[in-house]
């Protein structure tokens, strides 16, 4: 049990660390799970047809949503990177203009590397 040190309004002691850091709270858990969830349909679709497209977006976002870089990294033609990007789109209901859409969807990469 933990030390109770963080009601008091002081950081928990050595001790009692490594059993907060177990796991993560439920709600934490929940939040991952609903933004994993945001992914399932390209997940599926990358499963069904044996794409790559959720790699795709995850280099997309790694360099900055720039698609000249993007295409080079995934050694592909910029043409055929913009096709993938249209089928995201397409499969998430996704505008990649809206920058709220592409953080739920940055976030939800992020929580399904950290749920692997």
């Amino acid at each position: 049990a933990c030390c109770g040190a963080m009601r008091r309004g002081n950081p928990c002691c050595k001790s009692c660390l490594p059993e907060r850091t177990k796991r993560p709270p439920l709600r934490a858990a929940f939040a991952k799970l609903a933004l994993t969830e945001r992914l399932k349909p390209l997940l599926d679709y990358d499963l069904k047809h044996g794409t790559e497209l959720v790699k795709t977006l995850e280099v997309y976002f790694n360099n900055c949503r720039n698609s000249v870089n993007t295409a080079r990294d995934l050694f592909i033609h910029r043409n055929t990177l913009l096709y993938r990007l249209e089928q995201i789109s397409k499969i998430l209901d996704l505008d990649l203009n809206n920058n709220e859409q592409v953080l739920i969807i940055q976030l939800a990469l992020k929580a399904l590397i950290m749920v692997k």
